[in-house]
């Protein structure tokens, strides 16, 4: 049981740790370089920590973070994604970014060049690989790379340090450098004439993409909304919800943005979201089924709610260690979790239940335990009904691909007040990455990247159809298609990760 905890903690948490940073804009020649290769640059594809940018003569580009912050990089400029998170930093190697820095509570921007790092906490700034900072709105530290000097440099003042490492005195833009900044920036986030990379069927990628984010932050809003609501009401104060979000294809082609949240009801209650919206949605029979879905825009909503037997603590990095002291003390009292493409829902309910107490299909438990039933479009699934048939099911094993299928048996499905229903429920399962495409084994056991940098990379998608046993529709939109990233799952043990590395640099100064 304390396993099962331990898992269903991690699985349900998320962190700004694995922040969205994506290549928003491209002109002329924009180049990114992963695991040392270098290739063109596409929007589609999401930045990671150690990829680099690179512009040519008259190219530039703009990178998006968490949808806040712009960075707009000229011409002649390499760029490196020195950390994503939420205590990370941007790297200038060569040439000149500008950056409008917008930040969540808690969260650190900054960007390092050879001698000198600017740190800043929400302004807007020039600065060079010839460790020149311009600070056009707010202020901002910057100070050597050892933290050992610093200078601060306010709105409309150019601070440089030298090769030597150390800082000049600060001094104030003169108007020629103004009417200079402002012609070579000018229009530069405006796409008219800019080359985006790659069409989606029915237009322009990057819209699709940008109406995507919007939509879901409108949802989000909604939701967080509504928590708070819930907050004041029970008066009860948490560690801020944590989330993470990527922009992919499916496995049909589509694209898709996933939101992952984590919500926090009152201090016993973890409510986990998995959004997958779709601006416009199309399925592909890849498995023969001969089934049709209806195409259009949709989203799809895993909500999983854990209710704990004990408050948890507030701080996340504290859960494992609490958790593990408590032993077999510690349960859930209640999990439920909900999918829904907003017309049909497939739900599991599971209640701690006490031994001599009867289970699922009325047998006595001979010890405590979760007792779960589930429900598809309010039909309870009769736990006691016995088809006689085992279902059918495959997969790409024998070629060393991951993906299943599978048909279940026979159910009965019963509801008060109407006639029974009998259906099978048609199941496919994908292992996929950014652009959609099934992998392989050898993704995993070929791969030198980071462990944490590989997983932003792949999610599974899982498809499911209930039939009638005349093989027409019991859903009403064909199907439920959900996508699920690992990265909540990253973002905790990353975070877990840095919380046992300062604890053993602290023990280890201690010592000395």
């Amino acid at each position: 049981m304390r396993s099962l905890l331990i898992f269903l903690a991690c699985l349900c948490v998320a962190a700004p740790l694995c922040a969205d940073v994506r290549i928003s804009y491209l002109f002329g020649s924009v180049l990114v370089n992963h695991n040392n290769v270098w290739s063109p640059a596409d929007i589609t594809t999401p930045l990671n920590e150690k990829d680099k940018v690179r512009t040519a003569a008259n190219s530039r580009a703009v990178l998006m973070i968490n949808d806040l912050t712009h960075i707009w990089v000229g011409q002649n400029t390499q760029m490196e994604i020195s950390s994503a998170g939420n205590g990370g930093f941007f790297s200038i190697l060569a040439g000149k970014i500008r950056a409008k820095v917008k930040l969540l509570s808690g969260q650190k921007f900054q960007v390092r060049t050879p001698v000198a790092v600017a740190s800043i906490r929400g302004t807007e700034l020039v600065i060079t690989s010839e460790n020149e900072l311009t600070v056009l709105e707010g202020r901002v530290d910057f100070s050597d790379v050892n933290g050992a000097r610093h200078v601060d440099i306010g709105e409309g003042q150019v601070g440089t340090f030298g090769q030597t490492g150390l800082p000049a005195a600060p001094r104030n833009l003169t108007p020629q450098e103004r009417e200079r900044l402002a012609e070579e920036w000018k229009g530069f986030g405006d796409t008219t004439g800019g080359r985006q990379q790659g069409k989606a069927p029915d237009g322009d990628l990057r819209r699709q993409a940008d109406d995507l984010r919007r939509e879901m932050r409108e949802i989000v809003s909604q939701i967080q909304g509504n928590l708070q609501e819930t907050r004041e009401i029970t008066n009860e104060i948490k560690e801020s919800d944590m989330s993470a979000g990527r922009t992919l294809r499916d496995v049909y082609g589509n694209l898709v943005r996933v939101e992952q949240h984590l919500l926090r009801p009152d201090n016993q209650t973890l409510e986990f979201l998995n959004l997958t919206k779709r601006s416009d949605y199309r399925y592909s029979d890849r498995r023969g089924w001969g089934f049709t879905v209806p195409s259009g825009s949709r989203l799809d909503v895993m909500d999983v709610t854990l209710k704990m037997n004990m408050p948890l603590p507030e701080q996340i990095t504290e859960w494992p260690a609490y958790i593990s002291s408590q032993g077999d003390k510690m349960h859930p009292q209640e999990i439920r979790a909900n999918m829904t493409n907003q017309e049909d829902t497939m739900e599991f309910r599971g209640s701690w239940t006490l031994k001599g107490q009867p289970d699922e299909k009325g047998k006595t438990l001979n010890g405590d335990r979760l007792v779960f039933n589930s429900y598809i479009n309010g039909y309870k699934v009769d736990p006691k009904y016995d088809a006689g048939d085992a279902g059918r099911n495959g997969d790409g094993h024998g070629a060393g691909e991951l993906w299943a299928w599978g048909i279940s048996p026979r159910m009965r499905l019963t509801k008060d007040g109407k006639p029974d229903e009998y259906v099978r429920l048609y199941t496919e399962v994908y292992a996929i990455n950014n652009d959609g495409s099934i992998l392989n084994l050898n993704n995993f056991t070929s791969t030198n990247e980071n462990p944490f940098t590989f997983l932003k990379k792949i999610a599974g998608e899982q498809v499911t159809f209930c039939r009638k046993v005349d093989n027409t529709s019991f859903f009403a939109r064909g199907n439920l298609d959900l996508i699920v990233t690992p990265d909540l799952a990253v973002a905790i043990a990353e975070k877990l990760a840095t919380q046992v590395g300062e604890i053993s640099k602290s023990e280890s100064s201690s010592n000395n």
